[in-house]
């Protein structure tokens, strides 16, 4: 695979975005492109399991070589990979009455001890050594739901709340949304700070910072809400930029000064080792991006009409574009949605649940 030349180098050589204060100026050179390689030149094979009927999300736990579903017979189910096989243990069962039916967001694996989700206006919480459960109410009126989160550390969960008002008065209005910071253990779920989203705002969560985009800016925070200096911030200038910013994905490393960056027309690798650059390096038909939870990967999915591509990335701090080359795992025929694909850390490995075949598909990664 090392002898391989790639799109990727080739593009970033020829089509460039330099990025100096607020101004942005292309720079393009004559470069001749190369032709990509075959897809199973680069092949990594995963293995693959037969699934029980019915398990449609998977999400990933404290345990080597296991994955918990709570699609079952209203249970935590753990799947253990053994060998060619799947075995089936119920974690805890019938503690509520709708453990598999509802709306979800699964979080990646934060704890030694801690497995936790979001149902709607509940945040649950499994301690795995003590076989306890406990749920914490952080939607408490109706018109209230919990529509996305994020876990960063421990105990640190940012969820985004969606608010419709409950004055009659204002029936059909759009709804608020606001992003609250709450500290959450077994015992208790603290509310720390929160921030009311404007219009046209979408907030990303990475690590270390929480951007905020709107339409003409990014703006970039600490994890309690301060407006920090970051080279991202200074990206796009409202005053003085017409186009319309649309960001639909950011995704920062936590420690290497790079982010990609999904917007209406393109892809952008962002990278501010001495200075801010941005390079449309990856396919502006692609999405998903997101890194392995030891950092180490870049996982991506590229679509057609007919079918749509899972790539891998190793992240490699000495490559210019941070990134070694990139490997094809897979073609499908849609992108699965995100609580039927995960990260399984021991071994790190990427999962997805091919539904159309009701398999587990899983990816084996290098240290």
């Amino acid at each position: 695979m090392t002898k391989c030349l790639n799109w990727l180098v080739v593009v970033l050589i020829s089509v460039s975005f330099i990025v100096s204060g607020s101004r942005v100026e292309s720079v393009t050179n004559k470069a001749t492109p190369v032709k990509p390689l075959k897809d199973n030149e680069m092949l990594l094979k995963p293995e693959i399991f037969k699934l029980k009927e019915g398990i449609k999300s998977v999400f990933g736990v404290p345990k080597k070589n296991t994955l918990c579903t709570n699609s079952l017979d209203n249970a935590l189910t753990l799947m253990t990979l053994d060998g060619q096989k799947i075995k089936y243990s119920i974690l805890a069962k019938d503690f509520t009455d709708y453990i598999s039916e509802g709306t979800f967001i699964y979080f990646p694996v934060f704890s030694t001890e801690l497995i936790a989700y979001v149902q709607k206006r509940v945040f649950h919480i499994y301690d795995m050594t003590k076989n306890e459960y406990r749920g914490h109410l952080i939607c408490e009126t109706f018109p209230e739901s919990i529509v996305s989160a994020e876990v960063v550390g421990n105990k640190t969960f940012f969820l985004k709340i969606r608010q419709f008002s409950e004055n009659p008065a204002n029936m059909g209005a759009d709804p608020d949304y606001i992003l609250k910071k709450y500290e959450i253990d077994f015992r208790n779920a603290r509310l720390i700070k929160q921030k009311m989203l404007k219009e046209h705002e979408r907030e990303f969560v990475n690590g270390k910072n929480i951007f905020i985009c709107d339409r003409k800016a990014i703006a970039v925070y600490d994890l309690d809400f301060g407006v920090v200096e970051h080279p991202i911030a200074g990206l796009f200038d409202k005053d003085k930029t017409s186009a319309e910013l649309l960001v639909y994905e950011l995704v920062a490393h936590p420690i290497l000064p790079f982010a990609i960056m999904v917007s209406k027309d393109n892809v952008y690798l962002i990278e501010w080792r001495k200075e801010v650059h941005g390079f449309p390096v990856f396919p502006s038909n692609s999405e998903s991006y997101e890194f392995s939870p030891d950092q180490n990967w870049l996982i991506y999915w590229q679509f057609d009409d007919e079918e749509k591509k899972l790539y891998a990335m190793k992240v490699n701090p000495e490559s210019k574009t941070f990134f070694d080359l990139p490997v094809f795992l897979g073609a499908f025929q849609k992108i699965p949605d995100k609580n039927s694909r995960t990260w399984m850390p021991d071994p790190m490995s990427y999962v997805i649940i091919d539904k159309g075949k009701q398999e587990l598909v899983v990816w084996k990664f290098e240290k």
